[in-house]
């Protein structure tokens, strides 16, 4: 990569992200930024400035572009997510600003330029200039620095840098403002440097089984009633819900194809115009000159890669989420091995023998004929690869266990191996293929992304879900549809997220607005559409007698043991006197742990007593110690 692309690369990063680093204040607004949009004039104050529709509106608009420009595409179907996303750090930066102003923090150029050139620039510069063995290539960097061509790019390093130095400024201040308190040293001091030898008397609570005492209803009553502070709750809610992934459809897919294949028309009748100069009118990613290992390359790619040549121009070639058109610029010879392999994982039981007289016959039946990769996906216990008939892609050395890795990088090529123990239980391998072969590529980039027909599509069926789930129920529609239904655990209105769906401050207004079993509207979160039902309600204040009984039974029955300690304890005290050593010997259920050498650190919940009263008294005196 040149040095332009290295800086070009780092500017959306530090537009989303270093100017953030020492942010120290966060204000979250319940506002609706929708209905905001449509008023005139101001929006309200933060800090004491003014803040306008047409200034946030510019600054929103701001924010998309960053995200664009991060690889991000903004899912416009939920605006309203990143016009609040947008809102926040609006306001965490007047907040700062003012802060800058308050105190007088300026940052100068030179000391903007004494960081970025100085004897140790930041590591997120200095990563994108090492070479393979870690080394900072400073004359490459200085140059990229003070190339022309990147100065847009260095405007940007420059602001966040100075954005940095602001933050930690502020930080400094903020940080000469803390009291420390003679109690913060004094117990600093206790956790750090007082250590004790003690010996004393314990009577373990556990000698009274929970078993043996049964509360009374009156007694749970009064407890929960003398305690009720420990069973007070906010208002929260639960929901069930179903979610509706967005996915581009077969038509997508085509229409990516379609455009890719014209594209790789144009490359192949083109004799002026260099690939590179295709990359950077077609692709959606920068141009970059890429050597990749057996285990990077897309299966499409690797399909036929003993006939890949240097030169040749392939694809479109299905990834992850994208189709690619790769040139070859050459095909070279590596110094690690990868190898590709499938395996049927037979699970570990209590019986050895049988696993392996299982396995031998299943390895057998193999070897005669039977389908390896129609086995797998019937009998494998490895769910990650079961689905793919057993294959587990391309993996280096070192990447599985030492049996499993040996018999893949030393069996032969294409033959089904004798069973392999491991931790797991036993693999039947067959090694589909090993090569050290990496591909120097150069790569046409475009997202499969869904068009808004997908899109209108996945909601007409979420639509439907939602129909079908007021009349049989929710589970029984998703069940209906081969649709898993999930529960959230339960959440605060204060939130901003469903437990196990995400961000979507509309299903919690929903959530907190309407009544037990309501269904919601057909909501986005992400990429999803979700239908969703109230299961539980739960007001603010103290939590009903019958919900915490459970725990108000464990409160009485620890109340109970402690009554019926303390009464032996203070009768063993009683006949002692000041010699610890007699306690055994008058009570049974009495331990006698000696010389305890104790560093006090909050941890030892017996001894912090024995602690306090060290720091109080001159002479520890047996006489004066409490009972617990």
């Amino acid at each position: 990569m040149g040095n332009m692309e290295r800086i070009r690369s780092l500017a959306p990063w530090f537009i989303l992200t270093v100017g953030g680093i020492f942010i120290l204040f966060m204000v979250v607004s319940d506002m609706n930024f929708s209905n905001l949009m449509n008023d005139r004039g101001n929006i309200g104050e933060i800090s004491g400035d003014k803040v306008t529709v047409q200034e946030f509106e510019t600054y929103y608009q701001d924010y998309l572009q960053q995200l664009k420009q991060s690889g991000q595409e903004p899912d416009m179907t939920n605006e309203s997510m990143f016009r609040e996303q947008a809102w926040e750090r609006f306001v965490q930066g007047k907040i700062v600003e003012a802060a800058y102003k308050k105190y007088g923090i300026t940052v100068s150029d030179d000391e903007v330029r004494n960081v970025i050139l100085g004897d140790n620039p930041p590591e997120y510069l200095k990563s994108q200039f090492m070479d393979s063995s870690g080394v900072f290539k400073r004359a490459e960097y200085e140059a990229a620095i003070k190339d022309p061509r990147n100065k847009q790019n260095i405007v940007m390093v420059e602001n966040a840098v100075r954005q940095q130095i602001l933050g930690e400024k502020l930080q400094a201040i903020v940080g000469a403002g803390v009291v420390v308190t003679d109690a913060d040293i004094r117990r600093k001091f206790v956790d750090q440097e007082l250590k004790l030898s003690a010996e004393y008397a314990l009577l373990d609570l556990n000698v009274y089984p929970d078993s043996t005492i049964k509360p009374s209803d009156d007694e749970l009553k009064d407890f929960y009633s003398k305690n009720s502070y420990l069973y007070k709750q906010e208002a929260s809610r639960k929901l069930k819900f179903v979610t509706l992934k967005i996915v581009p459809s077969a038509k997508d897919s085509n229409a990516v194809m379609t455009l890719l294949n014209n594209v790789v028309k144009k490359i192949k009748a083109d004799t002026i115009n260099t690939f590179q100069s295709f990359v950077e009118s077609q692709s959606e990613s920068p141009y970059s000159k890429d050597t990749l290992s057996v285990n990077m390359v897309p299966a499409g790619l690797m399909a036929n890669i003993a006939e890949i040549k240097g030169g040749e121009v392939i694809g479109p070639v299905a990834g992850e989420g994208e189709f690619g058109i790769y040139k070859i610029s050459s095909v070279v010879e590596g110094t690690d091995p990868f190898a590709r392999a499938a395996h049927i994982l037979l699970p570990k039981t209590e019986n050895d023998k049988a696993d392996l007289d299982a396995a031998t016959k299943l390895y057998e039946e193999l070897k005669g004929g039977r389908n390896f990769e129609a086995t797998a996906k019937e009998l494998s216990k490895d769910p990650g690869s079961a689905a793919r008939g057993g294959d587990l892609g391309w993996f280096g050395k070192g990447a599985m266990v030492k049996p499993f890795e040996d018999a893949c990088f030393n069996g032969p090529v294409g033959q089904i191996q004798a069973p392999v123990k491991t931790d797991y239980g036993y693999h039947i391998i067959k090694v589909l293929d090993r090569s050290s072969k990496k591909l120097v590529v150069e790569k046409i980039v475009k997202k499969l992304n869904y068009s808004p027909e997908s899109m209108t599509l996945v909601r007409r069926d979420a639509e439907d879900l939602l129909k079908l789930a007021k009349s049989e129920g929710l589970e029984k529609a998703a069940k209906s549809k081969n649709l898993e239904m999930q529960e959230s655990t339960p959440f605060t209105e204060e939130v901003a997220a469903v437990p196990g769906l995400g961000y979507s401050r509309n299903l919690v207004a929903f959530a907190f607005k309407e009544g037990l079993n309501d269904f919601s509207p057909v909501s986005s979160v992400g990429d999803q559409f979700v239908v969703a039902q109230i299961t539980e309600v739960n007001e603010a204040g103290v939590k009903k007698f019958d919900a915490v009984k459970e725990d108000v039974t464990g409160g009485v029955i620890r109340q109970k043991k402690y009554a019926m300690a303390l009464e032996v304890m203070n009768g063993v005290k009683a006949k002692i006197g000041n010699d610890l050593a007699k306690a055994p010997s008058f009570d049974k259920t009495s331990v006698l742990v000696p010389l305890i050498h104790l560093q006090s650190q909050g941890t030892s919940h017996h001894l912090e007593w024995i602690t306090l009263l060290v720091m109080q008294l001159p002479k520890l005196n047996l006489t004066k110690l409490p009972v617990l």
